[in-house]
């Protein structure tokens, strides 16, 4: 019998206990569920208000975000974690370029930026980390953009029941793409503001020819004001071993920017992106939709590459005939003396 039909029209929301609605139903929803149940009637949304149902629920999500940085932070936002949740998921999609260059917003010079970044094999929590950019710094200003939360001195152990994690073979990117999950979320102490700059599963996984590494990337596509092009914010996450039994390791957790051409970008610059992004990105849309934007921009870089190797085949081409054109006039002048003399 279908249990939905089975309950009487007459059991409501108004007969059931607020008790029981707030301690044994609400906290064990999801962000999406909880949000359409806290819209449904006036008495849910006094119920699911609670700062500490999205608390809880930023937890479970975020492991990281339990973190004393975060949670002093967390608590200054005008709802609390209500208002983080929302800016944080899904994932933000930014690639409208704005209006006007002349109409783009200065941002208010931010001290620092946090990054708040959490690592998942299936369920299980393997790495946590809320790690704090110094913005005002000549160095981080004038120097390419990187943040690398687990270095190469570090590693986390990647454990999984399967005995055909070969160094040549395709199983490892598998099963590492299939279950190595990941979040990137940026914190804007100043404005208040915080983004997923992530997907959560791997937009790519590759494995590099010499040294086996596989190398995952949660990268996403965003606008980049003034310049009116788009550019990649490159989360990467760098797996090394193998072997049979699944002995993996997570060696390095890193963050960049890169424009159209491969480059990478300054501080200054992608501090202004990331901002613009906070405030502007819209948080809705599914994985496929950002995998589908990663792989327009990546048609993108390709175009722009023959495009330049073209002009540089033209040039090329051009400096080979300006070079022949000297000799034969040198060759010729050469020649023609040679005959005046005898």
């Amino acid at each position: 019998m279908d249990v939905v039909k089975a309950i009487p029209y007459s059991i409501t929301t108004t007969t059931i206990p607020n008790d029981l609605i707030f301690n044994h139903i609400l906290p064990h929803l999801d962000g999406v569920t909880l949000a359409t149940v806290s819209s449904s009637s006036r008495q849910l949304h006094s119920l699911s208000s609670h700062d500490h149902l999205w608390r809880d629920l930023c937890h479970r999500t975020w492991p990281s975000t339990a973190h004393p940085l975060l949670q002093q932070l967390i608590s200054t936002f005008p709802s609390g974690h209500t208002m983080f949740y929302a800016d944080s998921y899904p994932a933000l999609i930014h690639r409208r370029p704005p209006p006007s260059t002349h109409l783009i917003r200065r941002h208010p010079q931010t001290h620092f930026l946090i990054s708040a970044v959490d690592i998942q094999f299936g369920q299980e929590t393997l790495f946590s980390k809320v790690e704090s950019i110094d913005t005002e710094s000549k160095y981080f200003l004038y120097s390419e953009f990187l943040v690398t939360v687990l270095g190469f001195k570090e590693r986390v152990t990647v454990s999984a029941e399967s005995e055909n994690w070969e160094e040549g073979d395709h199983e490892a990117e598998k099963i590492l793409g299939e279950n190595l999950k990941l979040s990137w979320i940026i914190i804007d102490p100043e404005s208040k503001r915080s983004g997923s700059v992530s997907t959560q599963k791997p937009v790519s996984v590759n494995r590099h020819w010499l040294t086996g590494e596989v190398e995952l990337e949660y990268s996403t596509v965003f606008a980049a004001g003034n310049r009116g092009e788009l550019v990649k914010c490159a989360v990467v996450v760098t797996c090394g071993g193998g072997g049979k039994g699944g002995r993996w390791h997570v060696k390095e957790v890193s963050m960049k920017m890169e424009d159209i051409d491969g480059k990478m970008m300054k501080g200054k610059e992608c501090m202004e992106i990331l901002q613009d992004a906070l405030e502007r990105g819209e948080r809705k849309g599914d994985e496929e939709e950002r995998k589908k934007g990663f792989n327009e921009y990546m048609e993108m870089v390709m175009k722009r590459k023959e495009k330049n190797q073209r002009k540089d085949g033209l040039l090329d081409l051009a400096a080979i005939s300006f070079f022949l054109t000297i000799f034969i006039i040198f060759f010729l002048c050469f020649l023609h003396f040679s005959l005046l003399k005898y």
